[in-house]
């Protein structure tokens, strides 16, 4: 049995934008003109046309108390060992605090009135990103995992995750203020974590074909017959997960007057909708992975009621597959070996969807799918791809 837990900060502290000036100048380039110069100092625009600065935006805001984000990290294992075979079951938390996000500190407060016809806390200016303090996360998870050593050419390693991690940090980045939709109230962005799945389970493995010198059968077989029917292995890894949580938005007129405008109008954003039914599908399509009847349009003075990642999109399943030869020329453990290697990624070709489009004011194209390759990228879930190499060990 073994337990732990311990406590990480961030190695660095955030970087803010522009911090030490109070606006952000864009101003264009202009080319001299050769041999004589247009431009002679003192004088440091052109006459005519455009010298001077083009646009004046605000830079970021931020905390100039912002604290340095940590983590607790803890977790708690049991292992037993069975002959060549170990077991193990472990539960892993974590819980993040102080973490940085953006949010719109010049918004007003949501309710059925036009924007221009509301108190802001700076008037004469617009959207203000201001970076603070205080998001957070936590991830639960336990997993099981049975592992084989290598024993009469069978090795053998599988596990199964079952996890959740939850926060209101806005998802997995927190770079756009537009991903909070109310900045006086983080908690209605709390929800799982779009690319950490509830399920997932990997198993792999490696079989040494029992052929050849010194194995069950032919074991006393002639050189030749050993350089052709020895030294073959397989090997296979098989990789499961269940769909990435998915948040469903609309384009709708701004309901709550929190989006920057200038006018006496309710500017087109896109925000969560309200859920009036049953999202989900018994039989979930590419041409139809969810209900998008379920939900409907906000009224006017308040955000939509679905919460985020309420939407599984479509889960993985691949399989890899490596077939591997050996040839050895002499049974001297110094002579260089040779590997046949014919491999192949999701050898089954089998499609492993992208997620569905969530923008449900696309129409027809709402809650289809139209891609496939997946969404972890690290499990190579393209199409099936085949390798043949030959590699020289010594």
């Amino acid at each position: 049995m073994r337990g732990g837990y311990s406590i990480y900060y961030n190695s660095s502290p955030a970087l803010p934008s522009a911090a030490d000036t109070p606006f952000v100048i864009s101003v264009p380039s202009y080319t001299n003109t050769a041999p004589a110069p247009t431009l002679v100092l003192p004088q440091v625009f052109p006459s005519t046309g455009a010298g001077g600065p083009s646009s004046i935006s605000l830079p970021e805001a931020f905390n100039p108390n912002l604290r340095m984000p940590y983590s607790q990290q803890w977790s708690f294992t049991v292992e037993h060992q069975i002959g060549d075979t170990a077991l193990r079951a472990s539960y892993v938390g974590t819980a993040t605090r102080q973490m940085l996000y953006i949010y719109d500190i010049n918004a007003p407060a949501p309710d059925g009135q036009l924007y221009i016809n509301k108190p802001r806390r700076f008037p004469n200016y617009p959207s203000i990103p201001y970076l603070d303090n205080g998001a957070s996360h936590s991830y639960n998870g336990v997993s099981v995992e049975v592992k084989r050593r290598m024993k009469s050419g069978l090795q053998l390693q599988s596990s199964w995750t079952w996890a959740r991690d939850i926060g209101d940090d806005c998802g997995d980045t927190c770079t756009d203020p537009s991903q909070i939709e109310n900045p006086i109230d983080r908690a209605r962005d709390r929800g799982p974590s779009q690319s950490t799945p509830k399920h997932r389970f990997v198993t792999s493995g490696i079989y040494e074909l029992p052929f050849g010198k010194h194995r069950e059968l032919l074991g006393n077989a002639s050189r030749g017959l050993n350089l052709l029917a020895g030294g073959w292995q397989i090997a296979a890894i098989a990789i499961s997960s269940t769909g990435q949580f998915l948040t469903p938005t609309m384009d709708v007129p701004d309901p709550t007057g929190t989006a920057y405008t200038t006018g006496a109008d309710r500017p087109l954003i896109s925000i969560r909708p309200d859920v009036v039914g049953d999202p989900k599908l018994s039989h979930p399509t590419v041409n139809g992975w969810f209900n998008v009847n379920a939900f409907a349009a906000p009224p006017a003075g308040r955000f939509g009621n679905a919460g985020r990642g309420i939407i599984v999109g479509p889960g993985t399943n691949i399989w890899h597959m490596g077939v591997y030869k050996y040839v050895v020329f002499s049974e001297n453990s110094r002579a260089p070996k040779v590997r046949l290697e014919f491999t192949g990624t999701n050898i089954f070709n089998h499609p492993n969807w992208s997620n569905p489009n969530m923008n449900l004011s696309d129409g027809s194209a709402a809650a289809t799918i139209s891609g496939v390759g997946g969404t972890i990228h690290y499990d190579a879930l393209g199409p099936r791809t085949m390798r043949c190499g030959v590699r020289i060990e010594w």
